[in-house]
């Protein structure tokens, strides 16, 4: 199931993300922001929102618990988020399945 956010140019569709008291202004407006933008950075959510980054790095951590957005990359400068859709992300997975790989036990016996 999808909202659709009624911008003034474009209709963008975006995950169903329930939006209630539980997320705060900065948040909310930041989910718009990614409805467009696709990705953002801690630095750039500081910047949007006029908050310090330790704040939009507890907002943006708050953000993956509830599994409305995915960390891409551990940490440091190239770390973004992105809006997760039907349980997947519009970006790149960072190895998150280290172990088994799918399909790789087929005909591996010499006879």
């Amino acid at each position: 199931m999808y909202v659709i956010f009624k911008n003034p140019d474009y209709y963008t569709r975006v995950p169903e993300i329930k939006i209630s008291a539980e997320l705060n202004e900065r948040q909310k407006k930041i989910i718009w922001y990614l409805a467009e933008h696709k990705k953002i950075k801690r630095e750039e959510y500081a910047r949007i929102c006029k908050c310090t980054e330790i704040t939009a790095k507890r907002d943006l951590n708050k953000l993956v618990e509830k599994k409305i957005l995915k960390r891409i990359g551990r940490t440091g400068k190239y770390t973004y988020y992105v809006l997760i859709f039907n349980g997947s992300s519009n970006g790149s997975s960072n190895g998150s399945s280290n172990g088994s790989s799918n399909g790789s036990s087929n005909g591996s016996s010499n006879g």
